[in-house]
């Protein structure tokens, strides 16, 4: 894991030249994350498809995909982008949509599992989602095909490949079997 020296604030960040890496900026240091494979790749790209449409059908609010970034946190800042993210309406209304990383928590944060991902640290950014203000996050796991979830108030389930996911109050009326992320 690389980092820098100096602190840096979302700003500088954004402007740095393109990396070879995708890269988080967390308590102002950059962090180099490996690229991930196929599998993570198809399974965003399905979430994406999938919830997305949800959203849009039903006028929640907007999604994004493909590691945007949020500002999460400043003094050093901390910049962390999921693999996919819904923020609804109400959130957006709080983001002003200019140019740059929103300064606001998105409402789902989905990670997906890649080869290089340790369990634990996954887990981990789970929770500093949750301890950014972020309501729900669900972290797939194509290699083994489960879907688990973690809540705001603490709580946490795992989603066998038979089950399915319920989008709770923060995609109110969503549901979807597991193994679609997967197929």
């Amino acid at each position: 894991m690389a980092t820098t020296s100096k602190l840096l604030t979302a700003e500088e960040f954004m402007t740095l030249p393109k990396s070879d890496s995708r890269q988080e900026l967390i308590r102002g240091r950059i962090v180099d994350v490996p690229p991930p494979g196929w599998p993570h790749g198809r399974t965003v790209s399905k979430v994406d498809r999938i919830v997305g449409g949800y959203v849009d059908d039903h006028g929640l609010g907007d999604t994004s995909a493909g590691d945007s970034g949020f500002v999460l946190e400043r003094g050093p800042d901390t910049v962390l982008a999921p693999d996919f993210a819904f923020v609804s309406a109400e959130r957006l209304r709080r983001f002003s949509g200019a140019e740059g990383y929103p300064e606001v928590a998105p409402d789902l944060a989905v990670e997906v599992v890649s080869p290089s991902d340790q369990m634990r640290d996954v887990m981990d950014k789970a929770s500093s989602w949750i301890t950014f203000g972020v309501r729900l996050v669900w972290i797939a796991n194509p290699k083994v095909r489960i879907v688990t979830i973690v809540r705001a108030d603490g709580s946490s389930e795992t989603i066998p490949p038979e089950g399915q996911v319920d989008g709770e109050d923060v995609l109110p009326g969503f549901t979807c079997e597991i193994r679609r992320f997967f197929e």
